[in-house]
């Protein structure tokens, strides 16, 4: 990825996997600004762990490297067919880009992944762990809302910490089944946390603490001028975006991660995928080469990416499903453990770990792709 100086200017917009992840492959070949609303780069996969363990915190939260620029970009100029635009901060200040990466993220409900509405620093988050833990160790009836990934690994951790008769968790789904998108298996696999489903229509709960984990919505931000078809006020709307990932419309400007509109399963591992196709196609935009598309050019050709999901069931046993098959107990939660160390390290900085984790994705990206032929 080398390139004759001077070097070109990405701008990056989020310090999450994505963000994290173009940042660490386009380094070397470009200038980079990696712009985040927070001074600390969080794991939130693991943010339900830290939920009942808030020791856990110092394991998956963790400062930002020196060189992330903390504010809060308010909006993002760039005008179709033209190259490079600008970016605006809440500070007033602006960034001029050749190429622009948006990897805003998602929010999830409170204390899960609130939403950031202005600057955040790492004493603030740890303090809103230590709350909501306090406020969870006291509640005796626990209502989750919601039977996918989230809702079932929230209820066997509070299951798996307080002993049984400490406290009632009730698991609400409108669906024939928890993990409804995952393999039978895996829903059976989840059931064994005796946690008791509600399905009834018109049935009322009575709880001490109700947790909403219903789903994802994606952050926003203020295109000027707006982009057709999406309003300046549909800030939790997904960006609208091309195979190749590029923002409809806008050659320089690329979104990703939870924030598109891609057709994906939104979580860390997809994030991931598609940082390395936009970190190619930036190069590949500088070079005046064809581009990729997403997800074929990192998915081996395939139309979709391949199923890949680790559900913890408290600390020592997980879900694991890769396509159809589906493994649960300690070697699931191992890897969920393993994965959870190499990703947080990369965002450090460590570029010996980094380079691990690298080649073990690649690993399970090829193991993936022949096991789908």
């Amino acid at each position: 990825m080398g390139r004759s100086t001077p070097q070109k200017h990405v701008v990056i917009v989020g310090g999450g996997f994505a963000g994290i992840r173009c940042s660490l492959l386009l380094q070397q070949a470009f200038k980079i600004t990696l712009v985040d609303a927070k001074d600390y780069y969080e794991y939130t996969p693991s943010n339900l762990r830290c939920l009942i363990h808030p020791d856990h915190l110092k394991r998956t939260i963790v400062p930002h490297r020196p060189d992330v620029l903390q504010g809060i970009v308010t909006a993002v100029s760039a005008l179709p067919g033209s190259h490079g635009g600008q970016i605006t901060l809440q500070s007033g200040d602006t960034l001029d880009f050749d190429y622009c990466l948006l990897c805003l993220g998602s929010t999830y409900a409170a204390p899960i992944k609130p939403l950031i509405p202005a600057q955040a620093h790492l004493p603030d988050r740890f303090a809103q762990f230590e709350a909501a833990h306090q406020q969870l160790a006291a509640a005796k009836h626990i209502v989750i809302i919601g039977g996918g990934a989230v809702g079932v690994e929230l209820a066997a951790e509070i299951v798996g910490r307080w002993n049984k008769g400490q406290k009632q968790v009730t698991l609400v789904t409108s669906k024939d089944r928890v993990l409804e998108r995952m393999a039978q298996a895996a829903s059976m696999a989840a059931l064994r946390t005796e946690v008791v489903l509600q399905t009834d229509q018109g049935r009322t709960l009575v709880a001490d603490l109700v947790y909403d984990c219903v789903g994802v919505k994606p952050c926003g931000i203020v295109f000027d001028p707006p982009l057709a078809g999406h309003q300046r006020s549909e800030l939790t709307a997904p960006i609208p975006v091309e195979p190749t990932l590029q923002v409809c419309g806008l050659q320089t400007l690329l979104a990703l991660g939870d924030c598109c509109n891609t057709d994906e399963e939104k979580c860390a591992f997809t994030a991931e995928l598609d940082a390395m196709l936009a970190a190619e196609n930036i190069c590949r935009l500088d070079d005046g080469r064809p581009l990729l598309t997403y997800p074929q050019g990192v998915c081996g050709g395939a139309a979709q990416p391949p199923t890949m999901a680790v559900i913890s069931l408290y600390k020592h046993t997980a879900i694991l499903q890769m396509r159809g098959l589906v493994l649960t107990g300690r070697l699931p939660a191992f890897m969920k453990q393993m994965v959870e160390y190499l990703m947080v390290q990369s965002a450090r900085g460590s570029w010996v770990h980094d380079i691990f984790w690298m080649g073990l994705k690649r690993a399970m990206l090829a193991l993936l792709r022949l096991w789908g032929h």
